[in-house]
């Protein structure tokens, strides 16, 4: 995408991408070039070593901002938006009560607190899974959940059995970009992608080796009965689920008045980034492979038929393009390690925000009065290093690691320090 201008009348998109360190709202023609955009940093809160949540009034409130910061900018007419959609986080958990408000903070793809639970439903003697549970997932849905927690199973397992007040009073359970739909429409829905890390959703027939045609398949992509029963997932609290790239609903009218757009235009379902990624870095062919680095990281490709390796955490999921399934393998924090080098050693998160706190993102400016480096400084340093660093190495599970190895007590750290070892080859090596 590219800055442009953008001729009268013309329709315009509002895209909301909410990350896990910050909400991103940018105005995009037709052609994809991007009019204006505005950002703002989201808290994580970090409750001790499993614990990790983010307030959804927050999210709410950075889409207010960003729009506004739009408007008086005057570089995109909000006025002239004819569609909106979501992108962004996944694997996360927000209870809503029944007058669409969240009941609590959302639990985060990190959050591991109800790895006991998980382990009671899915664990056992080969890489932590019970051989014949997972096989019954992997048939259908192409994964299974993880029997460590970290994911919408194990915190819906945990809401059920740590706060059970709060699980009784909600009235479904909501991804994050579900959860802005549900905002800007008033209704609560989902699609095969966005409920992915439920490994719920029969995804079977819906790559090109399906015998149906790939929109039939979408249009007819169902929650499995018998893992919602074995799992003890109540189907009153789920969302309905709705093609990938159809209309949720239109925007309300108070939503309207509060971003500045037209009320009544389009929502689209929103979708994981990491089948936005897939588009957006054009690797959409067949076996072509793409790395993304953002919060976490992950390596990813479109393939014909379901490929699922459980024991390296590698799963294949319901694709962007129709008929084609898509690979993934996550591997946890990647960016997330710079943020938290930066702040560490200088005070200065990446921008965006941080995993403990929300300071300003006017952090690329150089020579700040206390002294201390910018974060533009430390790239500066680390790009007077030659590439491996010195031979210092940087270990980046800050948060346990995904694959190819799930260990959520494994942890960051640096390996061959030296009396010559610098700041600089430190940060090259992160």
């Amino acid at each position: 995408m590219h800055d442009s201008g953008s001729s009268e009348g013309e329709r315009l998109i509002l895209g909301i991408d909410l990350g896990t360190t910050g909400l991103k709202v940018g105005v995009v023609d037709l052609a994809g070039s991007v009019l204006d955009s505005g950002q703002v940093g989201i808290r994580t809160r970090v409750i001790g070593s499993s614990g990790a949540t983010q307030d959804p009034n927050e999210w709410w409130d950075g889409l207010v901002t960003c729009c506004q910061m739009i408007a008086e900018r005057g570089k995109a007419p909000l006025a002239r938006v004819a569609a909106v959609s979501c992108t962004g986080q996944w694997g996360s958990t927000v209870a809503v009560g029944e007058g669409g408000d969240a009941l609590g903070d959302c639990l985060l793809w990190m959050d591991a607190r109800g790895g006991s639970y998980s382990a009671r439903v899915m664990g056992g003697p080969i890489a932590g899974y019970a051989p014949l549970t997972a096989l019954r997932f992997l048939r259908k849905t192409g994964g299974a959940p993880s029997p460590r927690g970290r994911d919408p199973l194990g915190h819906r397992l945990y809401l059920r059995e740590e706060e059970p007040d709060l699980y009784r009073a909600a009235a479904c359970f909501l991804e994050p970009v579900d959860y802005l739909g549900m905002r800007l429409t008033g209704r609560s829905a989902a699609t095969a992608g966005s409920m992915i890390l439920s490994w719920l959703v029969d995804i079977r027939g819906m790559g090109a080796a399906g015998g149906r045609g790939a929109a039939r398949a979408t249009r007819l992509c169902k929650y499995a009965e018998d893992l919602m029963a074995e799992t003890a997932t109540d189907g009153m609290k789920m969302p309905e689920l709705v093609p990938m790239g159809s209309v949720v609903g239109t925007v309300l009218p108070p939503v309207a008045r509060e971003l500045g757009i037209a009320e009544g235009i389009p929502v689209v379902a929103g979708t994981p980034d990491l089948l936005s990624a897939t588009l957006g870095t054009g690797a959409v062919g067949d076996l072509s492979a793409h790395l993304a680095i953002s919060t976490t990281s992950w390596i990813s490709c479109h393939v014909k038929k379901k490929k699922t390796d459980p024991f390296r955490q590698i799963a294949t999921v319901v694709g962007a393009r129709p008929g084609r399934y898509l690979v993934a393998n996550n591997h946890e924090t990647a960016g997330a390690c710079l943020a938290w080098w930066a702040e560490q050693v200088a005070g200065a998160p990446a921008p965006g925000g941080s995993m403990d706190t929300v300071r300003s993102t006017q952090t690329r400016t150089r020579g700040r009065e206390d002294g201390r480096p910018t974060l533009s400084d430390l790239v500066d340093e680390a790009g007077q290093i030659a590439p491996g660093s010195g031979g210092v190495l940087f270990a980046p599970w800050l948060a346990g690691e995904r694959s190819p190895v799930e260990d959520t007590r494994l942890r960051g750290s640096f390996l061959n320090l030296g009396l010559g070892t610098t700041r600089a080859s430190m940060t090259r090596a992160v």
